[in-house]
């Protein structure tokens, strides 16, 4: 198993077994060391660690703490794949686990190691509830080793929410995380932010996380007048949110094909796992019906005779359809049974436990069967001839079939997979409808078909699995180049909470307004400028007397308007509005980008038609994307000189004049 594990990573000086005998030496010094003595050599590790020459010392002397702290918690140690897991995830890979295998307990391994360097970690889930498990886990472990966790949650005050990312360790849901940095990129104030910069993420389930929600957007909005919908204020993808963590780890069950768009897309590689004794998981050939509704009565025969032996059933659907049309046979043949569906994630928690106990049937989705694997160990005893798995459709995903089938077995509990499948399944009714038609005309037993038909089905589903890889490679390249221009935008909002860049950054805004009005001979702001002419000869203008006569028309009021702005900035009385420019600025900002994100979900979707045309969408999208980006940043600057011609200049030029102060919140929200 080490030797492989080695050789997987490509780490060709890196000896796994040689770091996990180091782990198990230096726990058995610790066994005598009370528990004061335990947290003490953990947090003292926080001085050390930059000294480069022992951090491979501190890692064992770490892992072997946490080794031990879990034998004095839960009364349990973490075995050798997961010893393994955990250190490939500290030198960040991504690592799948064998089924049966706790996650949760693995995680704490990379959790601490990365909290040393007191840049915060976040250790995400797929769902709130599966956080919480998680959290409710690792935290008594934490607490013996001196160390803090948080759990985040939407219920949360945002108070409270800061002190949750204060701790060395923050439990979440992937969205909270998300919602959570955009709206900190929202805030008006510094202190409005909860979030830390986003510095190492480890993500249970990782495949669910970076693959199935790669392109599941969170959004914040707000309140639109009636009936109207609510207006998008940010939005960012899980892919977009992900990579923008320094380091982003995760733990995963079988990934398969996975692991080359997990390389890809996230630049993150993955290692697998083995186990010692292997997966006790036996398949039986494929069942091939002509009609569903056959398809169906013999399914539901099989769940009969396991349910009456006492062996519980897990059947995977992939349709809504197909669930209701199952439901309804079981209901007919009095066989009780649970549904498991993403949508009910709250609940998915409490089945995933009465899944594999005797007797039970559970029909799921198969997206919603991931957690079943990776589910602490049950202290009970696995029921006679373990769970069978029975896939009654043919998922589009090769890695949700893969995962549904890790399911029947692990390397403890043994148990049985096989698919029941018929020519009237979705997937022949909508890619092969010509091939069924043909096998039905020749009237040819199915006894004596079914290698064709089985050939048929493989062919077709590997179709649909690298038809649906493409699409969605494209889809991540178009959120990757969203991704740029968000961070682009969102360096300029960090910018503008530097004091002392405040000004010269909306100075090159003000020079560039200026320039550009100026080569483009706009007339339209001429009868501002006018007024501010007014204004200034009323008060005394800050500009060079012999400008007044020497320049006519739009470039010397321009001329004029830029004299103005540079004796405003350098007046003393300019530092008390500095937080109207920064607000204002802000507000623009965020608006501008809103819209721009409407404006980038229109061309996404024209630029798919181009899939079917001889021009590169990436190309198309890339040439669009660029041009409104750049139509969006010119708008945006030109807003705000507006807003300093017509309101803001005027306004101080008054209240110098008057020398009463003027009211900039209420001016800035007008």
């Amino acid at each position: 198993m080490r030797a492989w594990v080695r050789q997987t990573a490509g780490l060709k000086k890196e000896k796994i077994d040689d770091h996990l005998d180091r782990i198990h030496e230096q726990q058995l010094r610790l066994k005598i060391v009370n528990d004061r003595g335990l947290s003490q050599l953990v947090t003292g590790l926080r001085a050390v660690l930059p000294d480069s020459r022992a951090v491979l010392e501190n890692k064992y002397v770490l892992f072997a703490s946490i080794q031990e702290a879990m034998r004095r918690v839960w009364q349990t140690e973490l075995q050798e794949q997961q010893l393994a897991a955990g250190w490939m995830l500290s030198l960040g890979y991504c690592a799948e686990l064998p089924a049966g295998m706790n996650r949760a307990l693995t995680a704490t391994l990379p959790a601490s190691w990365y909290s040393l360097l007191n840049c915060g970690v976040h250790v995400m889930s797929e769902s709130e509830c599966a956080a919480k498990r998680d959290y409710a886990q690792a935290s008594p472990v934490y607490e013996l080793l001196g160390l803090t966790a948080g759990l985040n949650g939407k219920e949360l005050s945002p108070a409270d929410k800061k002190n949750a990312y204060r701790q060395s360790m923050t439990y979440g849901d992937w969205r909270q995380f998300g919602l959570d940095y955009l709206r900190d990129h929202l805030s008006l104030t510094l202190l409005g932010r909860v979030q830390r910069p986003p510095a190492f993420a480890i993500i249970h389930e990782a495949d669910a996380v970076l693959l199935d929600e790669a392109l599941t957007p969170v959004t914040v909005t707000e309140a639109s007048p009636e009936e109207s919908p609510s207006a998008i204020r940010a939005e960012m993808t899980a892919y977009q949110y992900i990579t923008q963590y320094k380091k982003a780890t995760g733990l995963t069950g079988p990934l398969g094909e996975g692991t080359e768009e997990i390389s890809g897309w996230y630049k993150l590689s993955c290692v697998a796992i083995p186990s010692e004794s292997g997966c006790r998981m036996e398949e039986d050939p494929e069942r091939i019906f002509v009609t569903a509704q056959e398809k169906r009565s013999a399914l539901v025969e099989e769940v009969a005779g396991r349910h009456a032996s006492g062996q519980p059933v897990l059947i995977g659907i992939a349709t809504l359809s197909e669930a209701v049309l199952l439901a309804e046979r079981l209901r007919e043949a009095e066989l009780p049974f649970a549904a498991l569906y993403p949508s009910g994630a709250a609940d998915n928690a409490a089945w995933l436990k009465t899944a594999v106990r005797e007797g039970a049937i559970t029909l799921a989705a198969s997206e919603a069967v991931g957690g079943i694997a990776a589910a602490p160990e049950e202290e009970a005893d696995a029921p006679a001839g373990g769970l069978f798995v029975i896939a009654a459709e043919m998922h589009a995903s090769a890695r949700t079939l893969q995962r549904l089938k890790s399911c029947s077995g692990g390397p403890d509990t043994p148990g049985r997979f096989c698919k029941f499948l018929s020519l009237e399944d979705a997937l022949i009714e909508e890619r092969a409808e010509e091939e069924r038609e043909m096998y039905k005309q020749s009237r040819k037993p199915i006894r004596k078909a079914e290698k064709e038909i089985r050939q048929l089905f493989d062919r077709l589903h590997a179709s649909l699995h690298h038809a649906s890889g493409r699409s969605r490679s494209r889809q991540i390249w178009f959120d990757e180049v969203v991704r740029e221009q968000m961070q682009t935008v969102y360096s300029v909002r960090d910018e503008l909470w530097l004091k002392e860049r405040v000004l010269p950054l909306l100075d090159r805004y003000v020079q560039f307004g200026i320039s550009e009005m100026k080569r483009l001979g706009s007339h339209s702001v001429q009868k501002d400028l006018e007024h501010l002419r007014k204004l200034v000869e009323r008060s005394g203008s800050p500009a060079p007397e012999d400008r007044r006569g020497a320049l006519h028309g739009v470039p010397g009021l321009l001329q004029i308007w830029g004299d103005i702005w540079h004796a405003v900035t350098a007046d003393p009385a300019a530092a008390e509005r500095l937080p109207l420019w920064r607000q204002t600025y802000m507000d623009m900002l965020d608006r501008y980008w809103a819209e721009h994100l409407d404006q980038m979900k229109d061309v996404r979707w024209s630029v798919e038609q181009h899939v079917y045309g001889k021009e590169d969408p990436a190309a198309v999208f890339q040439h669009a994307a660029y041009t409104l980006f750049q139509q969006m940043e010119t708008a945006r600057r030109k807003c705000f000189i507006t807003w300093l011609l017509r309101e803001e200049l005027p306004s101080f030029l008054l209240s110098a004049k008057s020398e009463e102060p003027v009211p900039a919140l209420e001016r800035s929200r007008r």
